[in-house]
């Protein structure tokens, strides 16, 4: 293909967050580790199966049906699957918060660009990726894919000055 590097192309990776993944983090590891991207994999999964039910009502027939005769599926009927998958996906979506919630969605399930997902959301030049890497531990607590810390042993650990007591 003209304008591409070798070996690359312009499809996006069917994983999320995938070019993240492959760059270095400020310590030498990984920016990404393995229970992020499952958590951010398993959000993307439940984001695909919530919305897989959109649509379908365009192939009923256009007359008008008897309800009370009805033995068939209406368009009404929505399949147990896709309400789960609905129902974990506002869970971790709430478990994210208003603040950490629209990149992640942006970047996992819509699989945006880091710099098209920065301008639609007026964020600053490279202030995503601190986000996403908030998000991403967020929801690796949230799905149990990480261990849970509470809040006064993180702020405790990361402190370089004194805090009140109880």
């Amino acid at each position: 293909m003209p304008g591409l590097a070798p070996g690359r192309s312009n499809v996006a990776s069917p994983r999320p967050l995938g070019f993240l993944r492959l760059r270095g983090g400020s310590g030498g590891g990984l920016l990404i580790g393995e229970d992020e991207v499952a958590a951010a994999e398993r959000l993307r999964a439940d984001y695909l199966q919530a919305i897989s039910n959109l649509g379908r009502g365009n192939h009923w027939p256009r007359e008008r049906v008897d309800c009370a005769r009805r033995l068939d599926h209406s368009p009404l009927d929505v399949p147990q699957g896709v309400l789960d998958a609905k129902k974990r996906f506002w869970a971790a979506v709430d478990a994210l918060g208003m603040e950490l919630a629209p990149p992640m969605v942006a970047l996992v399930c819509h699989l945006k660009t880091v710099e098209i997902a920065e301008a639609e959301l007026n964020l600053p030049s490279r202030s995503i990726r601190s986000l996403v890497k908030a998000g991403l531990k967020t929801l690796a607590r949230h799905y149990g894919l990480a261990p849970p810390c509470p809040p006064r042993l993180a702020l405790q650990a990361a402190s370089y000055g004194p805090l009140p007591l109880e």
